[in-house]
């Protein structure tokens, strides 16, 4: 194990095309060497394969790199272990995934990279402007990444939706939820009239059947609407990345709902 790193994270399920990705001084991703993969694998218990780790030399910095990677794009990692600089071991309560997400694996691509960037610095610059002028924005961010590592369809998809709401409703907003939420994302990153059109029956749909599940009237969801509920967090996705690339335009989270309304209203 290099003895610059501090800490290094396995990434289970990961592919890429390239070697490293460097974040800055503190933080990356890389490639392993097969002799440090077995080491790894020798001391974790029922350690699966793997070929790349996050490594940081900093505490406590990973989660932005985590974060990152499951706003860019879709697709299922594990991180559900840290292994300390000596080779010991620190468990980390990421959650675990069914075997069934194995088979979207997390696919990412050299030419992802800048956009990554982009993403792991807006959230790593800003998290105290997040936590202080923007925190519905920074609940959404950690609502978002907590639900699309959850392995019970139900609560992936309640979280998802707390996520919108977070973005999308103020917090006087008691009524006509579901409409506000559907026209919002829709004129947010609808690219024409037809793309608004289907975004919007999607939200609107989504929560709908989420309405369903928290009131007991839906068990659960079925296998049939697993796709459909891909298809939610890959709108929301488009979201958060959007919302992202405004904070240094507005105040405040209000004042972006407000932009949102006037564009409605155009």
């Amino acid at each position: 194990m290099p003895t610059k790193a501090k800490f290094i994270i396995p990434l289970y399920n990961f592919e890429f095309d390239g070697e490293k990705i460097l974040f800055d001084s503190s933080i990356s991703i890389r490639k392993c060497e097969i002799e440090e993969i077995e080491e790894i694998k020798s001391i974790v218990k029922d350690a699966r394969d793997f070929s790349f780790v996050i490594e940081q030399i900093k505490d406590n910095i990973y989660i932005h790199v985590v974060n990152s990677l499951r706003i860019l794009k879709f697709g299922f990692f594990r991180t559900p272990y840290v292994l300390h600089k000596n080779i010991n071991l620190v468990h980390q309560d990421f959650g675990t995934l069914t075997t069934g997400y194995d088979n979207y694996p997390y696919k990412l691509k050299e030419s992802e990279i800048k956009e990554l960037g982009y993403i792991y610095n807006q959230i790593k610059e800003n998290k105290k402007k997040l936590m202080q002028k923007y925190p519905s924005l920074n609940s959404a961010i950690w609502l978002f990444t907590y639900s699309v590592r959850e392995c019970n369809h139900n609560f992936r998809l309640i979280n998802l939706f707390n996520a919108l709401e977070a973005l999308f409703l103020k917090g006087g907003e008691l009524s006509e939820l579901s409409y506000r939420l559907s026209l919002r994302t829709a004129h947010f990153i609808g690219k024409d009239r037809k793309d608004r059109e289907k975004i919007f029956k999607l939200i609107k749909d989504g929560y709908s059947l989420r309405s369903k599940i928290v009131h007991g009237l839906r068990k659960k969801i079925e296998t049939k609407d697993i796709d459909f509920t891909f298809e939610v967090e890959n709108c929301i996705r488009e979201c958060l990345k959007k919302y992202l690339g405004l904070i240094k335009k507005f105040t405040s989270e209000d004042r972006i709902i407000d932009y949102i309304d006037n564009i409605i209203l155009e």
